[in-house]
């Protein structure tokens, strides 16, 4: 556990001294801030356009905002977050495997598992971070604006997201052993994530694909349909736990 502290801290420190940390932090709070603030500038937005409308014939009936609006945009940034934070820490083990880096830390009696978890630890704590702080400013601005109890499954729907972002953590140490390729690793995630979008697009299987969760916005709008996302969830923990073990493994065979 001592090599494994030491280690973790190590990337901590790493992640803050890169500026990625602050990077991440600083558009969280602006996806955070956002998402109420579309909500509030919607009518004036529509009011804008309202006269192009009346010429073609459409009439744009009085849009109402509350805190449900807000929470669907919520939903709609949550992806472009978790995009940005694949871009800014896809290359947290590409870079050291293209180094050599890592190499005089493991010749020092650092096993090689301790580095994969590491590596996944430190992603997740910094998700956790980055992505409840967004949840926690949206949160507050909608209860001093609006009525948060109007929204149904809120805390369920918003923990389904989060999942899906450890999901693509995991792959993003997965496909890094696999490739040692920064460029590589991206491409990989993506092919995968567009796989399993396209999977979703078949009705029997829509519901066990990972992508699944990233619907979880129609919660917010009822009482029931949780017994699918309930499915989903438990998919994602195995295969979220598939690929460490299988980075694991791969990585204690690899030649660096």
């Amino acid at each position: 556990m001592v090599q494994f502290n030491a280690f973790l801290r190590k990337e901590g420190v790493e992640a803050f001294r890169t500026g990625k940390l602050l990077i991440v932090t600083l558009i969280a709070i602006i996806f955070g801030i956002m998402n109420p603030l579309i909500t509030m500038l919607t009518p004036q937005l529509m009011k804008l356009v309202s006269d192009d409308f009346d010429n073609m014939g459409v009439t744009l009936s009085d849009i109402k905002i509350d805190a449900l609006m807000s929470w669907a945009q919520f939903f709609k940034n949550a992806p472009m977050l978790i995009l940005v934070f694949v871009i800014i820490f896809s290359g947290i083990l590409t870079q050291e495997l293209q180094k050599g880096s890592l190499l005089i830390i493991l010749t020092k009696g650092l096993k090689r598992r301790k580095v994969i978890l590491a590596k996944f630890s430190i992603l997740s704590i910094i998700w956790t971070i980055v992505y409840w702080l967004c949840f926690a400013i949206t949160y507050l601005y909608n209860a001093y604006y609006w009525d948060n109890s109007i929204v149904h499954n809120l805390m369920f729907s918003v923990f389904l997201v989060y999942m899906f972002g450890l999901w693509i953590i995991s792959l993003i140490i997965l496909t890094s052993v696999l490739t040692s390729s920064n460029y590589g690793s991206l491409m990989l995630i993506f092919i995968i994530f567009v796989a399993s979008y396209l999977l979703g697009m078949i009705s029997k299987l829509k519901i066990y694909v990972p992508t699944y969760l990233l619907s979880a916005s129609e919660l917010i709008k009822t009482n029931s349909g949780t017994s699918d996302y309930k499915n989903s969830l438990w998919i994602i923990g195995v295969l979220l736990i598939f690929n460490i073990v299988i980075s694991i493994l791969a990585f204690d065979k690899k030649r660096i």
